[in-house]
C-alpha cells in the first residue's frame, strides 16, 4: 500500500497491466500454458492484449538538461586581450577615506560614473562590455568577527573602479554606538548620500564575493 501511494498518479492506473503481463510471461516460460489447448489460447490471447497495453505505456522521465557548449577563444582572439601586470595595477590610485577631502573624492568618483551611465541612456546607446566593465565598482566589506546573536558594525569598506580604489575607514567617519533616532553629522551625510547614490542606482554594477553579506 505503501509503494502505491509513493507513485505518480499517471502510473497507478498502468502498473497492474504490467505486472499482469510479466506474471503471464512467466507462466508462460514454466508451460503452465500449455499450445494447442483452449485454456491456453485464451490466456494467450489476454497475454498479448496486456504485452501491447503494457508497451503502450511510457513513463516519461524529465529531460536531462544539456550544458551549453562555450566555444573557446582562438590563439589570436587571446592575444588580442590587454594583459595588466602588478606594476600597471599599482599605478591606479588608492585612496584611504578617512576625513571630508577624501570623502568628497569618493564622492566625486561615484557621480562621473552616474553621469556615464545616464549619458548613454540618454543617448538610447545599450551598455557594452567595455562600458559595463568602465561602469562597474568592486565591493567588499571588513568587520570584527561576531559571536552569535552579535551585530557589529562594518569597520572598512573597500570601493573600487577601474582606475581607483577607496579605502573606507568607516569607524574614523561614523560615530560609535549610536541609535537610530541620532542626527547624522556633516561627514556622515556626505557618506550616507554617496553609498546611497551608489547602491540605489541600477545602472550601476555592483561586483564582489558574497555580497550579500556585504550589502
Amino acid at each position: 500500500a505503501h509503494g502505491k501511494e509513493s507513485l505518480p498518479r499517471s502510473v497507478r492506473a498502468t502498473t497492474p497491466e504490467i505486472r499482469s503481463a510479466k506474471r503471464l510471461q512467466e507462466r508462460m516460460k514454466m508451460n503452465v500454458l500449455r499450445p494447442g489447448s483452449t485454456k491456453g489460447a485464451k490466456l494467450g490471447r489476454i497475454q498479448l492484449k496486456a504485452m501491447k497495453k503494457a508497451e503502450a505505456v511510457k513513463i516519461v522521465k524529465p529531460k536531462k538538461e544539456k550544458l551549453a557548449t562555450i566555444q573557446s577563444p582562438t590563439k589570436e582572439e587571446i592575444q588580442e586581450l590587454e594583459i595588466l601586470k602588478l606594476d600597471d595595477i599599482l599605478q591606479n590610485d588608492v585612496i584611504v577615506v578617512d576625513d571630508l577631502s577624501s570623502l568628497m573624492m569618493l564622492s566625486k568618483a561615484i557621480h562621473e560614473t552616474e553621469n556615464f551611465v545616464q549619458s548613454k541612456r540618454a543617448a538610447g546607446e545599450d551598455i557594452n562590455d567595455e562600458a559595463f566593465i568602465k561602469a562597474s565598482w568592486a565591493l567588499d566589506a571588513e568587520w570584527k568577527p561576531n559571536r552569535y546573536g552579535e551585530d557589529n558594525p562594518v569597520a572598512t569598506l573597500q570601493l573600487g573602479t577601474l582606475e581607483q580604489a577607496f579605502v573606507v575607514d568607516v569607524q574614523s567617519i561614523c560615530r560609535t554606538n549610536q541609535t537610530q533616532n541620532t542626527p547624522m553629522g556633516r561627514v556622515e551625510m556626505i557618506l550616507s548620500n554617496a553609498l546611497k547614490d551608489l547602491f540605489e542606482n541600477h545602472d550601476i554594477p555592483i561586483l564582489g564575493f558574497g555580497i550579500n553579506h556585504d550589502l
